[in-house]
């Protein structure tokens, strides 16, 4: 068999799984996630809508900041437009198809070599995991959630760390050229620590951008009636987040509300809680990233499907 085939047979093999766990959760808790559902009052959306653009724009923000020590300079509309149409793609296309778009738009409009992307992007994903681990443990601890105990902690972040290196091999094994993930990340990290200006301000940045995820979910338990407290949101928000790293569907649809479900029911004993939390907190997120991802993509690149560049060979084979 050769390495198309069976990347294709591990993909259909990975959805086979999660279609199959998906069904199985709707057949056990379909009617409970659908009560919760019905509890929710949608003038809730006015609050977290706007509340998802921030964040979009944020990330965006943090990317331009982190940019500036490898002397590039974004334009508002492009890191902003970029952050949008990014999220926009990765909505609808599994492992995040957006960090493509996101480089070859650079490299057209900004001439930006493809290893300087990498060690932004690896300071990028190395500031997001470490901000979202210290999330997690302040949640746990100033949240006195005692009743997650450190075997089951290890056991949520080795499933998380697990998810990570599987769609990291998923991804890996789709063929797109990149140098040594290792090297990048190491580049990066040194290349920030003779910024600590930019440094500061893109975690900052981070913080911000997580402080407002946990908000979001914060006002969503609010709206299903089931108010929790902005600690434990915190907690949630930093598992939730590592998790998302590396989606193994898109937009890691099924994966986060299962993971949100299994947390909840550690907590409360209530699985539709989280699964119904996770499952609006998207829905909240699909009405700015469509519309301002389609914006900015015709605004941008003149096209509302921007993946469809014809220079995307220069990172992926065909």
């Amino acid at each position: 068999m050769n390495k198309k085939a069976l990347h294709f047979s591990l993909r259909l093999a990975v959805y086979l799984l999660f279609a199959t766990a998906f069904i199985y959760i709707i057949m056990n808790h379909g009617h409970d996630i659908q009560n919760a559902l019905s509890k929710i009052e949608y003038k809730w959306l006015l609050v977290l809508v706007p509340l998802q653009f921030a964040m979009i724009a944020i990330s965006g923000f943090a990317f331009k900041i982190l940019s500036l020590p490898f002397q590039f300079k974004l334009k508002w509309q492009d890191w902003m437009g970029l952050s949008f149409i990014a999220n926009f793609i990765n909505q609808l296309l599994p492992y995040r198809p957006g960090f493509a778009f996101r480089y070859l738009y650079l490299k057209q409009n900004y001439n930006m070599p493809l290893n300087t992307y990498l060690w932004i992007m690896a300071a990028y994903l190395a500031i997001t995991c470490f901000i979202a681990a210290c999330f997690c443990l302040l949640g746990w601890l100033f949240g006195k959630l005692y009743i997650i105990d450190g075997r089951q902690i290890l056991c949520i972040l080795i499933l998380c760390g697990g998810l990570l290196l599987f769609g990291y091999f998923l991804k890996k094994s789709s063929h797109v050229q990149t140098t040594s993930r290792f090297d990048a990340l190491f580049t990066a990290l040194k290349k920030m620590m003779h910024e600590p200006g930019t440094l500061s301000i893109s975690s900052i940045s981070f913080i911000i951008s997580y402080l407002i995820i946990t908000l979001l979910f914060y006002s969503i338990f609010i709206s299903l009636h089931h108010p929790i407290a902005f600690t434990h949101c915190m907690f949630l928000t930093g598992i939730i987040t590592v998790a998302s790293i590396v989606p193994i569907t898109a937009a890691n649809i099924g994966v986060n509300e299962s993971l949100m479900g299994v947390l909840t029911q550690l907590l409360y004993q209530d699985f539709s809680l989280g699964f119904s939390a996770t499952l609006i907190y998207r829905m909240s997120q699909w009405v700015p990233a469509f519309i301002f991802g389609t914006l900015f993509s015709f605004y941008l690149v003149g096209n509302i499907f921007p993946w469809r560049t014809k220079h995307m060979q220069d990172i992926t084979k065909p």
